[in-house]
């Protein structure tokens, strides 16, 4: 009994500590996360977070918003929901979070847009490269406003489609094996709408770096043309002087003579077949074939094995004139010298050869030569001409010979303008300048003959179609 009276101050304590327990604490703060804005149709996230970290669990957590079913969960201090809202519009969103001490609820509005599409896509980048080297390339979506994100797709030929998710702008690199004309295309789109570009690059094709060699690779590519378009134009110059006797009568109209040519059209090389228009002027003897107009125009078509022409000169004026189409004398095609196999070989056979400076024809970048040829080597070629069109024609070597004599101070010089991503001709330039002492059977005459033919080609292996005038 001695220590019965410790029993007392043991009581009181513990009477004390069940006093000062704590009781359930009531959530008094509600923090809010998730975007300001959205667009229709898309699912909007947010969240919220139960101040103070003491609050009693578990905390019920009620969301309400305009044209949506209340969302309640229960659990610890955060809660999440998400919207989708089908209408553009100012929305407010109403969270109470519970427990058995108290609630707190919480107000915050949400802006609903309408999402806006892509309308445009630029690109920047390089506009040409060499295949074997990467390069990188940058997109940008318009208008600035566009709904974001946007799904990009790059697409290209030999390539694996790469497609990206972002904002406004997406980049992407792209390395090709081999040369020639390459099109990128490039999608942008978001829950509105796409919009779709090409855009075109040129890995260009190297060339041997001998301008000679060059030449004769660029000659080899031009087997692949099948089909083009022509704008060709030609300008003669001759001026006479010395001439005596009958020869300075009949020669007075060329004393100093000019003559232009130009024509246009499509050319079906597969099929051996073009549709051409032009003019010539002739200078005085213009008015003198066309009785009095400025200049002579024509129009020839050849389809299969039928010509058809019409000029504004003779009897038949204005009218179309059916015929057979002229055939070689040889059973070779090949043997012709106008064939343009033929041509190309003639272009082989160049007595020098150099590089000028690339240049651009048209939206095509050009490598630029310039090719000097051998005069017999053109006499040669019009003697074959001459077999290949009379099969009984004889070619007398001395005249031959006098011809090559007369013609090898000549300058001939073709110019070739070549696209880089392809090799194919753009356009051709032929000048050719003869000063000529002591005219066969006019000692001390002179003539001065100046030749310039030009041809600027489009429109290559593009889809032609030649019919028959009607």
């Amino acid at each position: 009994m001695k220590h019965r009276w410790l029993l007392f101050p043991l009581l009181a304590a513990l009477l004390i500590m069940v006093g000062c327990q704590p009781g359930p604490v009531s959530p008094s703060e509600l923090a809010i996360s998730g975007p300001k804005s959205g667009v229709t149709g898309e699912a909007n996230s947010f969240a919220v977070a139960v101040q103070p970290v003491t609050a009693t669990q578990p905390i019920k957590f009620t969301w309400q918003a305009a044209e949506q079913s209340p969302i309640v969960s229960t659990g610890n201090l955060t809660s999440t929901a998400s919207f989708t809202w089908p209408t553009a519009g100012l929305r407010t969103i109403t969270v109470t979070a519970e427990n058995g001490a108290g609630k707190i609820t919480k107000v915050f509005d949400f802006v609903v847009e309408r999402p806006v599409a892509p309308d445009n896509i630029t690109l920047s980048g390089p506009g040409s490269g060499v295949s074997g080297k990467t390069y990188h390339f940058v997109v940008s979506a318009e208008p600035m406003t566009a709904t974001q994100p946007l799904k990009f797709t790059w697409e290209a030929q030999g390539q694996s489609p790469i497609v990206t998710t972002g904002n406004l702008t997406s980049t992407a690199s792209l390395t090709w094996p081999t040369g020639g004309l390459q099109t990128i295309t490039v999608t942008a789109e978001n829950g509105a709408g796409k919009i779709t570009k090409a855009f075109d690059f040129a890995i260009e094709i190297p060339v041997p770096q001998v301008p000679l060699e060059a030449v004769k690779t660029i000659t080899d590519k031009q087997k692949e043309v099948k089909t083009q378009h022509i704008e060709l134009t030609l300008a003669l110059s001759l001026k006479l002087a010395g001439l005596t006797g009958d020869a300075a009568q009949s020669a007075a109209l060329f004393k100093n003579f000019k003559a232009n040519l130009n024509i246009s059209g499509d050319v079906d090389n597969a099929k051996e077949d073009f549709a051409l228009k032009g003019d010539i002027d002739l200078g005085p003897l213009t008015a003198l074939i066309t009785q009095g107009a400025d200049k002579l125009t024509f129009e020839v078509v050849k389809v299969g094995e039928k010509m058809y022409t019409k000029s504004n000169v003779g009897d038949s004026a204005d009218k179309w004139v059916e015929q057979a189409a002229p055939k070689a004398a040889t059973d070779k095609a090949n043997q012709n010298p106008l064939n343009p196999e033929m041509m190309m070989s003639l272009l082989k056979q160049s007595s020098k050869a150099e590089k000028l400076a690339d240049d651009k024809i048209g939206d095509a970048d050009t490598y630029r030569y310039k090719v000097t040829m051998d005069p017999a080597a053109l006499i040669d070629l019009m003697a074959d001409l001459a077999k290949s069109t009379d099969s009984s024609a004889t070619i007398d070597q001395a005249q031959l010979d006098q011809a090559k004599t007369l013609l090898k101070d000549a300058l001939v010089e073709i110019e070739l303008w070549v696209g880089k991503s392809d090799l194919l001709m753009r356009q051709v330039k032929v000048h050719f300048n003869l000063n000529m002492k002591n005219i066969p059977d006019q000692p001390g005459a002179t003539a001065l003959i100046d030749l310039t033919i030009q041809d600027t080609i489009s429109k290559i292996n593009q889809p032609v179609t030649i019919t028959a005038p009607k």
